[in-house]
């Protein structure tokens, strides 16, 4: 016990004697440290660009401008994930390993965008799967069964909608009656609010009330839409989520099938300059800087009814015409 209680009293001693010069050791290493790894714990990557006033984007670093066609960027040994994007042209993304102390050169050409569309036929599926309000009739989505849409005898200006043979409403502006591609969910929409069907409980319940201006089915058994403000949402269920695309862009979007973070990446029609452009757009990322992916050439917005995602990697473009076009990407 004497010999733990001298070493402790050696301690006290040692520290109080020389408290100053440990202090200035401390200091010394620290600096030290943080001065290796500010001016000398790096490596150095160089990247040529076949374009200039290019934006260079590194995961976790943030986003670096690029005005000629040579780069040189300072940074830690690590692996990096890598983007190079420019406006109409398309990103090329790529991974790098930064070496400490050393030179890793990348050499990145990037093409122009170009529009990849081709003609598609069209199935019963594609019938009627988005609209816009005011309907000049009402009517429902070829997916819907046991849903009729009767005159009101007693009254001229109504009319019933009947669930095989229960009347659920009246109603008298035109309503449409929707669903996904397999029948998950049964949606009665009007241009003031829109109602759920279950066909299990036999059940309609009200899903929210607004003023609504386009309404789109999405392959997940929800639906996205559009307010007379152009704000889009996206009903998941419980509640609307907001969309962060610009109030100017077509309101044309889809969710993109995925097996990761499908609930976040979707794709819509936007105006570019003086294109169509073909966006994806992660929605829990709305800062992130987004560059179109392709322009659509020769299509005149005023052609373009709505789109569908149908993989991660193509969407259907619908006319008004009727005509259905696919664009890969």
């Amino acid at each position: 016990m004497q010999k733990i209680l001298n070493i402790i009293s050696s301690s006290f001693f040692f520290i109080k004697h020389y408290a100053l010069w440990l202090v200035l050791f401390f200091v010394i290493v620290l600096g030290s440290f943080i001065a290796f790894r500010e001016f000398y714990y790096f490596g150095t990557l160089n990247i040529y660009v076949s374009e200039t006033n290019t934006t260079i984007s590194i995961e976790g670093k943030g986003d670096y401008d690029c005005p000629k066609n040579f780069c040189s960027i300072k940074l830690f040994p690590k692996k990096y994930k890598i983007s190079v994007q420019k406006e109409n042209f398309s990103p090329f993304i790529f991974s790098s390993n930064v070496s400490f102390q050393k030179i890793t050169e990348k050499k990145i050409e990037i093409t122009p965008l170009k529009s990849t569309l081709f003609p598609a036929e069209k199935t019963k599926n594609d019938y009627k799967k988005g609209f816009s309000f005011p309907l000049q009739t009402s009517g429902q989505d070829r997916n819907i069964e046991n849903f009729t849409i009767k005159k009101n005898r007693e009254n001229a200006l109504e009319k019933k909608l009947i669930y095989n043979s229960t009347p659920l409403f009246s109603f008298q502006n035109n309503i449409f009656i929707s669903t996904d591609e397999i029948g998950r969910n049964a949606w009665i929409v009007s241009d003031e609010k829109v109602l759920q069907f279950s066909q299990k409980y036999k059940t309609l319940s009200p899903v929210f009330t607004d003023n609504i201006k386009r309404f789109y089915p999405q392959k997940d058994g929800f639906f996205s839409w559009e307010n007379e403000k152009n704000e889009k949402f996206y009903f998941n269920g419980k509640k609307n989520i907001q969309l962060p695309f610009s109030p100017l862009s077509l309101f044309s979007a889809c969710k993109l099938p995925s097996s990761n973070i499908s609930e976040n990446i979707w794709a819509y029609l936007s105006f570019h300059q003086e294109n169509i452009a073909f966006f994806i757009q992660n929605i829990t990322l709305p800062s992130q800087k987004n560059f179109p992916k392709v322009l659509l050439e020769n299509i005149s917005y005023r052609d373009i009814n709505y789109i569908e995602c149908t993989s991660s990697h193509s969407i259907k473009l619908f006319l008004y015409s009727g005509k259905v076009f696919i664009l890969e990407f």
